[in-house]
C-alpha cells in the first residue's frame, strides 16, 4: 500500500492511495487546498494523507468500492444477506440462507470472490444435475427448477455485489443459466371427481368443507389456512383472499397473497356448507368453554381449525387429503393439485385465460398458460370433436 501527495501549484494538492496487486488494483486520489507556513501545510497534508486512508479503508471494509474482490464468497454471502434484510421477506431468506449452507458455501465458500470463474460456476450447476439423491430406497436427482433457485440467488448475490461496486467482475453474466421445466399440471378429470364425491360425502362435514371450498375456488394452502369467517360473504355467496400464512421454521407469518386480494363466486352449495361448519363452530366453542384457544368471537376466527378452535397447520390439509385417498383407493393427487382441478373444471367449462388467471391468482398470463396450457389444448380438442359430431351427418356438396 502506497499513501503520498503530489503538489499541483497554487495551494493545491492531489492526495494518492494505491493498494493491491498489479491485476487487482486499487486506486484513489482526491484534489485539496492547504494555505500556511510550509510547516503547516506539512502538518496538514499528514492529517489529510491519514483521514484519506481511513475513509478508504472504511470503504473498502463496507463493500463501497471493490472491498469483496479480496474477500471468500461465504463472506461476501454474508454481508448480502444482512443487505437484503430491509427488502426480503424472513421466509424469502430463510430460504436463501438454506441454498447458501446446504450447496453453495461447502462448494465456494472459502474461494476468493475475484478468484471465482464463470466456469466454476457453470461446472457447479453441472454436477448439481449429476448429484444423488437417497429417498428411501429411491435414489433420485435435484430437479432442474431446484438447480434454476442455485442459479437465481447466486445471480441476485453478484448482480447486486457488482451494481453498488463491492466487487470488480461479475462472473454469473457469463453463465449460462440452467433451465427450468415447468410440469404439465396433475388434477382430477370429471370422471374422477364423479368417483371421488360420494366418497367425500361420507366424511366429517369439516372436512367436506375444506375440499368443496378448495375445488370451487382453487385456494392455495397457505390461504385457506388463513380465511376467516369474516372472508365469507354469506348474502352474495363469495369470498374474498386477502391474506395468507407462510411458516419460517415453526414461525407462523401472516402476509398479503402472491398476488393482490381477490374476490371468488362460490357455489351457492359451499357456502351452504359453510353455513353449516359456522353454526358447528359456534356449539364447539360453547361446548369446550375455557379450552377454547381461537378469537374470542367465532366469526373473527379462521375457519378451519382443531378442536380447540386453534389455526390448522397448512401441512394438516395435505395429510388430511392423503389419508382419504389411501382409505378409498382413489387416484392419488396431492392436496394442490386440487388447486389444478378447479382451474381444469372452470378451463372445460370455458372460461379464458384471462378469467381463469384472475381466479387462480397469477400475476401473469404467461403463467397460467405455462401451467394450464395442455389443459386449454384439451378442452379445445374436446369442442373440435363436438363440432365433428354436428358435422358427422352433414354430406359432402357437389363436387
Amino acid at each position: 500500500m502506497a499513501l503520498y501527495y503530489e503538489d499541483l501549484g497554487n495551494d493545491k494538492y492531489k492526495l494518492v492511495y494505491t493498494s493491491g496487486s498489479r491485476n487487482n488494483r486499487i486506486k484513489r486520489s482526491k484534489n485539496i487546498q492547504v494555505t500556511g507556513s510550509k510547516k503547516q501545510i506539512e502538518r496538514a497534508l499528514q492529517r489529510e494523507l491519514l483521514d484519506f486512508e481511513e475513509e478508504i479503508e472504511e470503504e473498502i471494509e463496507y463493500g463501497a468500492r471493490f472491498g469483496y474482490d479480496n474477500k471468500t464468497l461465504s463472506e461476501l454471502s454474508e454481508k448480502w444477506l444482512e443487505m437484503k434484510k430491509n427488502s426480503a421477506t424472513e421466509k424469502t431468506l430463510d430460504g436463501y440462507s438454506s441454498l447458501f449452507r446446504l450447496r453453495i458455501i461447502p462448494r465456494f465458500g472459502k474461494i476468493k470472490v475475484s478468484d471465482i470463474s464463470p466456469l466454476m460456476i457453470q461446472n457447479f450447476y453441472t454436477d448439481l444435475s449429476k448429484e444423488e439423491i437417497k429417498r428411501g430406497d429411491n435414489i433420485t436427482h435435484l430437479s432442474p427448477n431446484t438447480i434454476k433457485r442455485y442459479h437465481s440467488v447466486l445471480s441476485a448475490m453478484f448482480n447486486d455485489a457488482y451494481r453498488i461496486e463491492m466487487i470488480r467482475e461479475n462472473p454469473i453474466l457469463k453463465v449460462k443459466p440452467p433451465k427450468s421445466v415447468i410440469a404439465p399440471a396433475e388434477f382430477y378429470s370429471k370422471a374422477n371427481v364423479d368417483e371421488m364425491l360420494p366418497l367425500l360425502f361420507q366424511e366429517p362435514l369439516q372436512f367436506i368443507a375444506i375440499i368443496m371450498l378448495t375445488i370451487s375456488s382453487g385456494i392455495r394452502r397457505g390461504e385457506l389456512a388463513a380465511i376467516k369467517w369474516s372472508d365469507i360473504d354469506f348474502d352474495n355467496n363469495t369470498v374474498i383472499i386477502q391474506r395468507a400464512v407462510t411458516l419460517v421454521k415453526t414461525k407462523r407469518i401472516i402476509k398479503t397473497p402472491k398476488t393482490e386480494s381477490r374476490l371468488i363466486q362460490l357455489p351457492e352449495m359451499v357456502t351452504s356448507m359453510l353455513n353449516d361448519l359456522l353454526i358447528s363452530e359456534r356449539k364447539k366453542k360453547m361446548a369446550i368453554g375455557d379450552k377454547w384457544k381461537g378469537e374470542k368471537k367465532v366469526e373473527d376466527n379462521y375457519i378451519f381449525t382443531n378442536e380447540y378452535g386453534y389455526w390448522y397447520h397448512p401441512d394438516t390439509y395435505g395429510d388430511l387429503w392423503t389419508e382419504f385417498l389411501v382409505k378409498n383407493n382413489l387416484k392419488r393427487i396431492t392436496f394442490h393439485e386440487l388447486r389444478h382441478t378447479s382451474a381444469s373444471i372452470l378451463i372445460f367449462a370455458g372460461l379464458n385465460i384471462k378469467s381463469v388467471q384472475k381466479i387462480m391468482g397469477h400475476k401473469q398470463s404467461s403463467t397460467t398458460v405455462d401451467i394450464y396450457g395442455h389443459i386449454f389444448q384439451s378442452a379445445n380438442n374436446e369442442a373440435a370433436n363436438a363440432m365433428q359430431e354436428v358435422f358427422k351427418g352433414v354430406k359432402k356438396g357437389a363436387q
